[in-house]
């Protein structure tokens, strides 16, 4: 009997390293804020870890995995209380260049897909699984599903979940706002259009000033408050 072979695009060997010979992508331009660092941790701690971290060889640079290394660093009391740790790794022989583009790619949204709203209702609704759980915030099912109360209402007030209604209701506020507005005025004199290469980078404008995908109209406001938390200085650098 002929036993199945390998598939020849599986190019990683599973293998056991020490934390020591990791070392983190100097040039990896993906970012996270302390709260999702905090959900990342919590599910790490209470889960575990699940897939393996991917680690180069050749240079022997992380090219995916850096916030899951970060969270089981300090989960692991390392370097401060631990001097090492061991992780099963996939392992993966990358020229430099190749690196960098998979270090990107791994985690850049336009190579990943959507998600299936109706999917995500039965899973929360039927299932009884919670979005925080899954590792959505209040103001991520906002978007979603475009402010339904059966889901805004699943999370419980903590702290940063006040935080995130906070901004929900802001958000709502502009947009009732800019619609009294454009109901008032024919004109075209008080606001301009930003044209986006597609629908992905209109989305991302618009979460970076704290908007809906949703939203046609955002005010003034949300772009200088963006400007001052630098978000824009951030993106143009990542870009870079």
């Amino acid at each position: 009997m002929n036993l199945p072979q390998k598939s020849k695009h599986q190019k990683f060997e599973a293998q056991d390293l020490k934390r020591s010979q990791i070392n983190a992508a100097k040039y990896n331009p993906r970012i996270i804020t302390d709260g999702a660092s905090k959900r990342l941790r919590k599910k790490l701690k209470d889960v575990g870890l699940l897939t393996p971290l991917v680690w180069n060889k050749r240079t022997q640079n992380l090219v995916s995995g850096h916030q899951r290394l970060s969270q089981l660093d300090f989960l692991e009391g390392y370097p401060k209380k631990k001097s090492d740790y061991i992780l099963t790794i996939a392992v993966v022989d990358l020229d430099e260049k190749t690196e960098k583009e998979m270090v990107v790619f791994f985690n850049n949204p336009s190579s990943q897909g959507e998600w299936d709203i109706s999917k995500l209702a039965v899973l929360n609704l039927d299932d009884k699984v919670s979005f925080e759980a899954m590792g959505f915030v209040a103001t991520d099912i906002d978007f979603l599903f475009e402010g339904d109360e059966r889901f805004a209402k699943s999370f419980e007030d903590s702290e940063g979940v006040k935080k995130d209604k906070k901004t929900l209701e802001e958000i709502k506020q502009v947009r009732k706002e800019n619609e009294e507005k454009m109901a008032e005025a024919d004109n075209a004199n008080f606001y301009f259009v930003v044209v986006c290469e597609d629908e992905e980078e209109k989305n991302s404008l618009l979460k970076l000033v704290g908007s809906a995908p949703s939203e046609d109209y955002i005010s003034a406001d949300l772009i200088k408050q963006a400007i001052q938390r630098g978000g824009f200085t951030k993106t143009l650098k990542n870009a870079a």
